[in-house]
C-alpha cells in the first residue's frame, strides 16, 4: 500500500499525463513526456517535457486524530529551443495550472493544493534549453500511526 504522500504525488503525475502524446512535432499545450524524475538526459531525448518534483515536508498542525504536513511541489516545464521559448511556455504554463487547479483536493487526497506561480528560465549549461518552474504547496492530513490513511 502507498502512503498518502505517494499518492499525492501519484495523482498530481496522472492529471498531468493529460498533457502528453506521443506526436512529433507535438501540438500546442501538448508535451512528450510527464515524469516525476529529475534526469536531465532522458529529458534531452524528448522536449518538451514535464519533470515534477517535491521538497521537503513540514508539520503544520496537530489534533486529536493525526496531523497535518505541507510540502512543496514544483512542475518543471523543459523546453529545447529558444526561439519559441516564450510562445511554448505562454502556453503550456496555463496548460499546467488549469489541470492543478481543477482537481485542489486530489480527489480527497489533500486538504488543498496553492500556488501556481510561475518562475521563466533559461539552462546556461545546457544551451538551447529553457522554460519555467510552477511552484504549488500542498496540504494533507494522515492520522497517527497509519501514513496510508488521510482524514
Amino acid at each position: 500500500m502507498k502512503s498518502i504522500k505517494n499518492r499525492i504525488m501519484s495523482a498530481i503525475v496522472q492529471n498531468l499525463k493529460a498533457m502528453e502524446s506521443s506526436v512529433s512535432p507535438t501540438a500546442p499545450g501538448r508535451v512528450r513526456f510527464v515524469t516525476r524524475e529529475m534526469d536531465p538526459l532522458k529529458a534531452s531525448q524528448a522536449m518538451p517535457c514535464l519533470m515534477i518534483y517535491e521538497g521537503d515536508e513540514v508539520e503544520v498542525g496537530q489534533d486529536e486524530r493525526g496531523r497535518t504536513y505541507r510540502f512543496p511541489v514544483t512542475v518543471k516545464i523543459l523546453l529545447s529551443d529558444q526561439r519559441g521559448l516564450a510562445e511554448a511556455k505562454d502556453v503550456l504554463v496555463p496548460e499546467v495550472q488549469g489541470i492543478m487547479e481543477n482537481n485542489l483536493q486530489l480527489g480527497g487526497l489533500c486538504d488543498t493544493v496553492e500556488g501556481g506561480a510561475e518562475t521563466p528560465f533559461l539552462s546556461e549549461l545546457h544551451k538551447p534549453e529553457g522554460g519555467a518552474l510552477v511552484s504549488y504547496e500542498v496540504q494533507y492530513r494522515r492520522l497517527y500511526g497509519n501514513p496510508y490513511a488521510t482524514y
